[in-house]
């Protein structure tokens, strides 16, 4: 096949721009030396994850049965008696002072958290949350908070990667890169099926919340019991509503010999 005329001389640098095979560019030493910090970034946290599942299950035993162990229990085999109310208010309190004097960044679920961080801080994480937030987690979940540890190892990954790349002296982007995927979330305008569409094909058990007009503000969270309970909220709204229908279409209907 001869080579294409362009419709007009003018065409001709983008006709050869668009015909000329591009060259995959090969990694340079700087995208290799962001790879090799992503793979420690990530085995560090997969450690901090084991953990501080580990500290949930040592503050738990401490906790609610004076013993020392890292071993899962459940809370609810306690001798404690009514005495057990105390444990997680001294829980609380603690998570509190650390809070209070600590560092403000451990409140929360974690996850917009982290995502506030990224967005609106060049994903600079204070060190202090690298060991604050997972303690404080552990001490809310394991005094009987009903809280999951998912958030807190998020929070604690990020702090961890924010935390090398800070050291390793990388950019801001760099540093976005090493520590996220593109933001998983959901707009304010956005219905509950969107949502639940949303969680299926990202496979995920929670989105934030964002606004459209200004997509770097997280304004809540949104998790698959809040999907549920908003479907329950509209099957029972549909049954009452079949329910008149049928109430109605009964005093409505007149026998033919009663006329």
């Amino acid at each position: 096949m001869g080579n294409p005329v362009p419709v007009a001389p003018s065409l001709e640098p983008v006709l050869n721009a668009v015909l000329t095979p591009r060259e995959d560019e090969a990694p340079n030493r700087r995208t290799l030396r962001i790879a090799a910090l992503a793979i420690v970034a990530a085995f560090l946290a997969a450690v901090a994850a084991q953990l501080l599942t580990r500290l949930i299950g040592l503050i738990t035993n401490v906790a609610f049965y004076g013993r020392w162990s890292t071993a899962f229990v459940s809370p609810s085999g306690n001798s404690l008696g009514m005495a057990v109310v105390i444990v997680p208010i001294i829980g609380a309190v603690l998570v509190g002072i650390m809070a209070r004097y600590g560092s403000a960044a451990i409140r929360g679920h974690g996850i917009p958290e982290a995502m506030e961080q990224v967005l609106l801080n060049e994903t600079r994480v204070s060190p202090k949350v690298m060991f604050l937030k997972p303690l404080s987690a552990a001490i809310s979940i394991g005094t009987g908070g009903p809280f999951g540890a998912e958030g807190p190892i998020i929070a604690t990954g990020g702090a961890l990667g924010s935390v090398i790349g800070q050291l390793f002296h990388i950019t801001a982007d760099e540093r976005k890169t090493l520590l996220t995927r593109p933001a998983i979330v959901i707009y304010d305008d956005s219905s509950a099926r969107e949502a639940a569409d949303h969680m299926v094909h990202e496979r995920v058990g929670r989105l934030p919340v964002v606004a459209r007009a200004n997509p770097h503000r997280v304004i809540g969270i949104v998790s698959r019991s809040d999907l549920l309970e908003a479907h329950e909220r509209r099957l029972q709204a549909r049954h009452r509503v079949e329910r008149t229908i049928d109430l109605a279409a009964s005093l409505a209907w007149v026998r033919p010999n009663e006329r």
